[in-house]
């Protein structure tokens, strides 16, 4: 089963580095433990939305996103992506169409997001990992099933 984000604070509210900057030396290693940990995902995903929901709307706006990938990227130490595909990736992840993402629609920019900021090599270990996940997932929802048809004879 996986756990929770040991120290949760610490991928919401880096440490400032003595460059008076908040990034990581290991960008990578930070994104595949967040992508590969459901809890610590749905923990960061969650805090990072409403971090950045500054007016708190319940929504994130493009200028609010586009600040939250902007923070993200200087922690990371990464380029910000062209508009154009951050603009792609956040109509992709507004399922109504509404021109905001809510807290329920986020978490699809999010992942997309940090998936891209990974080399592929990176990005492969990272599917395997979900992939993995997702059959556990499946086989315990199974079990779960199973043993309830069980109780029920």
């Amino acid at each position: 089963q996986a756990f929770a984000c040991s120290n949760v604070r610490e991928f919401i509210f880096p440490p400032v580095w003595a460059s008076g900057m908040a990034t990581t030396s290991k960008p990578a290693a930070w994104i595949k433990n967040i992508l590969t940990n459901a809890r610590c995902f749905d923990q960061v995903c969650g805090m990072r939305f409403r971090k950045f929901d500054v007016n708190g709307n319940g929504v994130l706006e493009w200028s609010e996103l586009y600040a939250m990938v902007a923070d993200l990227c200087k922690f990371l130490n990464v380029q910000i992506p062209e508009e154009i595909n951050l603009r792609a990736a956040f109509d992709a992840a507004d399922k109504n169409h509404d021109g905001v993402l809510s807290e329920s629609e986020f978490p699809r920019f999010f992942r997309a997001f940090l998936k891209a900021a990974v080399s592929d090599a990176e990005r492969w270990e990272v599917e395997e990992v979900e992939r993995f996940e997702a059959e556990r997932q499946a086989a315990s929802e199974e079990a779960s099933r199973a043993e309830e048809e069980l109780v029920e004879i």
